[in-house]
């Protein structure tokens, strides 16, 4: 099977109940002002994968009416979570 996630602890832990696991397919999540920091937050501490990363940052969806999500550098994010 593949398992549709963003987190890698499940991969690990349904791989611990003797199941096949193929991969992993992320879901795209659109990072938005409101909740960049949020997922920020699971990307450094839980390891969760949000779509591609390209140079440092952040990218994701591309709505339906062609504008695209915030971009946010991991490292904003964490110190705005730190002050």
């Amino acid at each position: 099977m593949k398992l549709m996630t963003n987190n890698p602890a499940k991969y690990v832990g349904l791989k611990g109940y003797g199941l096949t696991v193929a991969g992993r397919v992320p879901l795209l999540t659109p990072i938005t002002t409101e909740n960049k920091r949020y997922l920020e937050t699971k990307r450094a501490k839980m390891g969760h994968v949000y779509g591609v990363e390209f140079n440092g940052r952040l990218s994701n969806l591309i709505y339906s009416n062609g504008k695209s999500t915030v971009e946010a550098a991991p490292s904003d994010a964490a110190s705005k979570s730190n002050s």
